[in-house]
């Protein structure tokens, strides 16, 4: 149909020179909502899952640490210190590999650039420090035989990579997946940045396990 009203083109063109230069047409940022300012520029997007991965690993040297206390139950090292130098040597041997591997850890996130608020990594960091080393402690107390806590190892690290948000969310497909990820330390670390239950819920799952282990290890000491 021909209009008959006549049509002002200048303003129509004017508009179109505006709007169809500069990529102003079209266009999209990536930006984080919490922080309100342009990630695009900033961050590498194939380092994102990095955090992910470096909590994975924290744990794994966690988990790796209890080998020199697996030697010691052969050996019986440990049985000639005193009884409080014994529980020390025990806890150092959480405590030195798991501190290395949150220092590198944090060292990672700095040097790629996605690390946030210094003191929120901090605080985040040392939960997840206490939350491996408390698991780790569980699982040796749990498991007496070295066959069967190295069987353990992969299991828990696949799965980790697997269920936790590490590289894509799965609870998005599958929800029952958010409480079966609730046993392991990542996926309150990932989310303990932005959300303070999740910081809490982190130390307070390394409570609960240390608690568990020394539990065990007392049922084990009396009656094995």
């Amino acid at each position: 149909t021909k209009l008959d009203v006549p049509v002002d083109t200048s303003l129509l063109k004017a508009s179109y020179d505006k709007y169809c230069k500069d990529e102003l047409l079209f266009s999209f940022e990536y930006t984080d909502g919490q922080k309100e300012k342009d990630l695009s520029k900033t961050t590498n997007f194939l380092l994102l899952p990095l955090r992910g991965l470096l909590s994975v690993m924290i744990l794994l040297v966690c988990l790796c640490s209890n080998f020199l206390w697996y030697e010691d139950q052969k050996t019986g090292l440990s049985k000639l210190l005193f009884p409080k130098a014994k529980h020390c040597f025990s806890f150092l041997s959480l405590l030195i590999p798991a501190f290395f591997a949150g220092a590198l850890g944090l060292l990672s996130l700095y040097l790629s650039h996605i690390a946030e608020n210094t003191f929120s990594e901090l605080g985040a960091m040392a939960g997840l420090l206490v939350a491996c080393m408390g698991l780790s402690y569980t699982l040796r107390n749990l498991l007496p035989s070295l066959p069967m806590y190295l069987a353990c190892i992969p299991l828990l690290i696949v799965s980790s990579l697997i269920l936790c948000p590490v590289f894509l969310s799965l609870e998005s497909f599958f929800p029952a997946i958010s409480q079966i990820n609730r046993i392991y330390p990542t996926r309150y670390y990932l989310e303990a940045l932005h959300y303070p239950q999740s910081l809490y819920a982190l130390y307070g799952y390394g409570i609960i396990t240390f608690l568990l282990g020394y539990l065990l290890s007392t049922i084990r000491n009396r009656f094995v």
